[in-house]
């Protein structure tokens, strides 16, 4: 049987059109080489931002706002990569001929409005929709040089109620649509280390240096009675879903004590004794479960976190790292459906009814990187990159955005 392509050989109908096609293709290979070295990169995210000072999801988790000490605040669409809003934060006002830095931020519920927190005191109101200002609030700067490691924080307790908290000045809570303000709230011992808000934001809880925990209505400032005193420095608190419990955790101190809001009193404590080898460990944070049966804690220096039935009391499992150090404690969330956790180092996500780890997000054998969550995506800055993951499924990769040279990595 003759080659095709011998002299005088004749081609088949089907010799012919698989020829036809293969040449077909060997045309469009230049063209799909072309069409992959076009295809546009994500350009870097351009900002100079120095330490990053605040970094949080948008509350339908399409956007992530981010701001630096002296950088304008950035709006970050999470699906294209790109910045959809640049909002500067200075307003042209200066402090002692410097611009003035920025200490907090806050989405509003229902994402509409950002509360950026200044070392002045000031807050500014403006739409995330155009980046207007809608209202600037004068509240009353901090001493830094009393207590410079806490850090001021503002949080929306509802669409109307904004609070700014710790630090040497008492809490102040303003109407946004009143623009003014409604409560001043002032701690035992002073001045205030944490802050934690109910779920519907009419209570707010307070810890302070000294160890002092209170309970009171946001919106009029009433104490309501409730609180509890440990040793030292109150580190975090948070509420139980329903409003009944309120898990204090504490510099110093091995246990995280449950108070009781129905009954006024302490009801349960979780230790975490067996971890403290010098005697000076403290715990971290403290987070229920969205059906509120169970609470998370984390330790440090020796960042061990452990997982608790609250009816019981019983501990149900334990992860330990326990490097330690001083870069801060380990932080932990639930994900918004509360089948699992993610700790802030290297973002471990563990299974919550077993314990068992399920991925490691940034495998690294450094301290970092940590990351922040809002429950469904984990986002973190690490080898100046910004990386975002799912936290369903198999915690996939959806962002992976290369930041400006000297950008900081801190969101600790």
């Amino acid at each position: 049987m003759p080659c095709a392509n011998a002299p005088g050989a004749v081609m088949t109908a089907p010799t012919q059109v698989l020829l036809r096609s293969a040449a077909a293709l060997l045309l469009l290979v230049p063209s799909l080489r072309a069409a992959q070295e076009q295809a546009p990169a994500l350009p870097p995210l351009d900002i100079q931002w120095g330490q990053l000072q605040w970094g949080e999801l948008s509350p339908d988790g399409r956007e992530l706002g981010l701001a630096g000490e002296h950088a304008s605040v950035v709006l970050l669409d999470l699906e294209s990569g790109k910045v959809r809003l640049t909002i500067p934060h200075h307003r042209g006002i200066e402090v002692a001929a410097r611009e003035v830095e920025l200490d907090d931020g806050a989405w509003s519920p229902g994402g509409k409005l950002l509360a950026t927190l200044f070392e002045d005191g000031r807050v500014e109101l403006v739409s995330t929709t155009d980046g207007a200002l809608k209202a600037v609030f004068a509240t009353a700067p901090p001493d830094k040089g009393v207590c410079p490691w806490t850090r001021r924080m503002v949080r929306f307790a509802s669409e109307d109620l904004l609070v700014v908290a710790c630090g040497t000045t008492p809490a102040e809570v303003w109407s946004i649509s009143e623009q003014r303000r409604l409560a001043q709230i002032e701690v035992p011992n002073g001045p205030a280390t944490a802050l934690a808000l109910s779920r519907g934001g009419e209570l707010i809880a307070l810890g302070d240096l000294h160890g002092a925990v209170g309970v009171w209505r946001t919106r009029t400032g009433a104490s309501t009675g409730r609180g509890l005193q440990v040793e030292d420095r109150v580190d975090s608190l948070a509420f139980s879903p329903d409003g009944s419990l309120l898990a204090v955790g504490a510099d110093d101190d091995h246990d995280v004590r449950l108070l009781s809001l129905d009954e006024t009193k302490e009801v349960r404590r979780f230790s975490h004794r067996d971890e403290d080898l010098f005697g000076s460990l403290c715990i971290g944070c403290v987070a229920f479960s969205p059906d509120g049966k169970r609470l998370l804690s984390t330790s440090f220096a020796f960042w061990g976190a452990r997982m608790w039935d609250i009816a019981s009391g019983k501990e149900l499992w334990r992860y330990g790292d326990y490097g330690g150090g001083n870069e801060g404690g380990l932080w932990a969330c639930f994900s918004a459906d509360g089948q699992r956790v993610l700790l802030s180092l290297h973002g471990v996500v563990v299974d919550t009814a077993s314990g068992k780890v399920l991925k490691t997000l940034v495998p690294s054998e450094e301290l970092e990187p940590w990351f922040d969550s809002d429950g469904r995506k984990a986002w973190t800055i690490h080898a100046e990159r910004l990386l975002v993951f799912s936290l369903e499924g198999d915690c996939a990769k959806l962002l992976d955005l290369p930041i400006t040279p000297g950008a900081a990595s801190d969101q600790r």
